[in-house]
């Protein structure tokens, strides 16, 4: 697969290949982060187009059809309108009714409005009624056209994901593309943070994304699962108060609690054995109904309770055994070598190298030397070489990056890395 990014945040241009490890290197506030935002908001938009809707599509339109049958009647009762000759007799009937004439949806409800517009009724009615038309016409569009479905949930995840902020500072126009191999491609334009343009060819190449941005998720379930999206906050209202997170984090705390719930140890895409390194796994204690950490000796500990090296293995397991992982599910992790020794980073870079080596698709951002030479060395043991592509940020005018490929040479990448020590090495010798 090939990603390719322009005016989005702070990458100016990238154009990065996924073809089995990916590994972007650079400082803090360089762009990493941006391109594995952009990445997890592309896949998770098909996957949520892809995903059975149908069921919540006809609660959608029923729930509209209900609305417009309880105004029509009101309005029956109070002005004595005989709508009914022009409507189908029950809603269910104006279900079936609008599904089996799905083509002839748009010209059915330019009828109907018209029939609103000739009422004598307040204004006010007559909007509402319109409204519940409109509504209805979106709902039967959307369920009969996966690409109207696509930039709806692009449109969703460029909200939840980048809070409006999607278009880099100064510009209006940003281009993402997602292609494999010309089997399937999908290219949109955001404009103004508004989704203008969508283009999509077979689409199903590829189901989910993870985004892992940090391993403190395990103890913090409970609040994150209580948490609202971007759009849930928008269209929820209540007197209640709801933290918002991205669509990554609330995605990713779900999928620990459905690993550690229903864990698919027979099926799990890889045998990684990390209680070898870690000594332990992650439960879910009915007792408590919480999730816990169980040494191989049979002790059990609260999650805030281990060391946050701990949980980066223990995600990894959890993703294993709740089937997040495979061809088909893209693992984007960003700076996985936080919270850990350079001991334990040069073990999950072996451990990464061997899950992409098996098929899985990785992307990676790191600004730790001990974890990209780990990546080299492994890759090179394994004989994966080929597969593994490595980017550096290099800046550009008005605080932008474009990404370079620098597979070929990656003395660039440690060299950017140690400049701080080689600088702070300088200011040693001056004394």
């Amino acid at each position: 697969m090939e990603l390719k990014v322009s005016n989005v945040n702070r990458i100016q241009k990238a154009e990065i290949h996924l073809n089995g490890l990916t590994v972007v290197v650079g400082p803090n506030n360089s762009g990493k982060s941006t391109i594995g935002r952009t990445l997890f908001t592309t896949i998770k938009a098909i996957t949520n187009t892809n995903s059975p809707q149908d069921f919540i599509q006809d609660k959608q339109l029923r729930k509209h059809i209900q609305s417009l049958y309880q105004r029509l009647s009101a309005l029956s009762r109070k002005n004595k309108i005989d709508w009914d000759t022009r409507f189908p007799r029950f809603q269910s009937e104006f279900v079936r009714f609008l599904q089996l004439h799905i083509d002839e949806v748009p010209t059915i409800i330019k009828n109907y409005k018209l029939f609103i517009d000739e009422l004598d009724i307040i204004p006010r009615q007559k909007s509402l009624l319109t409204e519940d038309l409109n509504n209805i016409e979106l709902c039967v569009s959307a369920k009969g056209n996966s690409a109207a479905r696509l930039k709806t949930e692009l449109q969703y995840m460029v909200e939840s994901e980048f809070i409006n902020r999607f278009c880099s500072d100064n510009t209006h126009d940003s281009f993402v593309e997602l292609s494999s191999e010309d089997i399937a491609r999908i290219r949109y334009q955001v404009s103004d943070n508004i989704v203008s343009k969508v283009y999509c060819k077979q689409f199903e190449f590829i189901k989910d994304a993870t985004y892992v941005e940090s391993p403190l998720y395990i103890h913090l379930l409970d609040a994150l699962l209580t948490a609202r999206t971007y759009r849930e906050i928008v269209n929820k209202r209540s007197i209640l108060y709801y933290a918002m997170v991205p669509v990554h984090i609330k995605d990713m705390a779900e999928k620990i609690m459905m690993a550690v719930r229903q864990p698919n140890r027979l099926h799990g895409f890889s045998d990684l054995k990390i209680e070898n390194t870690t000594q332990g796994n992650f439960i879910f204690d009915k007792e408590t109904q919480q999730i816990m950490y169980k040494t191989l000796d049979g002790n059990i500990y609260s999650p805030i309770n281990i060391a946050s090296g701990l949980k980066s293995f223990g995600l990894l397991q959890l993703l294993s055994v709740g089937d997040f992982l495979g061809p088909n599910h893209m693992l984007i992790w960003d700076e996985p070598e936080n919270h850990l020794h350079p001991e334990w980073q040069i073990k999950l870079a072996e451990i990464f190298v061997k899950l992409a080596k098996e098929g899985q698709p990785i992307l990676i951002t790191t600004h730790s030397p001990y974890f990209l030479q780990a990546v080299k060395f492994y890759s090179a043991k394994e004989k994966f070489e080929k597969y593994v592509n490595y980017y550096i940020p290099i800046d550009k005018e008005n605080n932008l990056v474009e990404l370079e490929e620098i597979s070929n040479d990656l003395n660039l990448a440690f060299q950017l890395l140690a400049e701080p020590m080689n600088k702070i090495m300088e200011i040693d010798t001056s004394f």
